[in-house]
């Protein structure tokens, strides 16, 4: 006699049980070939690493929403109810800084230089930058970029810098102590002459230009803000709204070789509306010089 067995299958949509494990933890693997990527111990949840807190995660993390840390109850998109420590770089030689943005740098026998990353691939970042010497400074300069269009930043003796990146630029946010710009000239020496429409080297506290507004041809010197751009807001009120030509374009060097053009038809006229700039008619507009540069010379724009 033969005997059929039924076996009776029962498809499952729902499992209602604990997940419970003996060794410790559980470990979630969608792929069996590679490690696991969230485990759950009784220290906390890793995500792609062992947990040694309530929450560990190794590697980037992407919040759409709000996080609060401490408690909870606000509009902010972060809120930490309690002390935020950060873990700062210390430095005493030249370096070019990349993740650790809280910098103590400095050294005892010597100047330093730090070189910030290109602003474009580090937008937002933000930097804060402790000199800890007291007579030695910090020159701090950008790959690729600029500090507010300047070259380079000068950090005296215990002095204090924050910088934030943005448009592929590095933004001066605040500042302590002794700190400057530094331009062109404080980078290179010997120069006969040098002009331009900022300041070029830290130690020239003189003009920049002298200007002319149309609409009674009086003149003006124009000196560098703070941050040793030109003044245009300066320029803007006392011009009224009528055209600004340049009569002088000062030497920066101190040696005196100013560019000057004292007839008014020939002035080149100063646009300040968009990016500031000198525009030459291409006809009779010039600067005329009263020095002679020795064979061979180097000029650097």
């Amino acid at each position: 006699m033969k005997f059929v067995y039924l076996v009776p299958f029962f498809l499952l949509s729902q499992l209602l049980a604990d997940v419970s494990s003996n060794s410790g933890s559980i470990k979630f693997k969608p792929d069996l070939s590679s490690g696991p990527e969230m485990t759950l111990t009784s220290s906390g949840l890793g995500i792609h690493t062992s947990p040694s807190a309530n929450l560990h995660v190794l590697g980037n993390a992407v919040i759409s929403k709000q996080l609060f840390i401490g408690d909870g109850g606000t509009d902010s998109k972060l809120k930490i109810a309690g002390s935020l420590e950060f873990q700062p770089q210390t430095l005493s030689s030249n370096t070019t800084l990349s993740e650790p943005t809280v910098i103590l740098a400095g050294s005892a026998s010597d100047n330093i230089t730090l070189t910030l990353p290109y602003a474009g691939n580090v937008t937002g970042r933000l930097y804060k930058i402790k000199n800890t010497q007291t007579f030695n400074h910090l020159n701090i300069e950008s790959n690729n970029s600029t500090i507010d269009d300047q070259l380079s930043l000068l950090v005296g003796g215990r002095s204090y810098v924050e910088l934030l990146s943005s448009d592929n630029v590095w933004h001066v946010m605040s500042s302590h102590g002794t700190v400057y710009f530094q331009g062109i000239l404080d980078h290179v020496s010997g120069a006969t002459a040098a002009y331009g429409l900022r300041l070029l080297q830290n130690d020239y506290n003189g003009p920049c230009l002298k200007v002319r507004r149309s609409s009674d041809n009086t003149t003006q010197d124009i000196y560098t803000n703070s941050n040793g751009t030109l003044n245009t807001n300066a320029i803007s009120i006392w011009a009224g709204g009528t055209d600004v030509f340049i009569e002088t374009w000062y030497d920066q060097t101190g040696n005196g070789n100013d560019l000057t053009q004292i007839t008014e038809d020939n002035q080149p006229q100063l646009i300040l509306s968009g990016e500031t700039k000198i525009s030459f008619d291409g006809t009779n507009d010039s600067m005329e010089d009263a020095f002679t540069l020795d064979q061979p010379y180097t000029l650097i724009s």
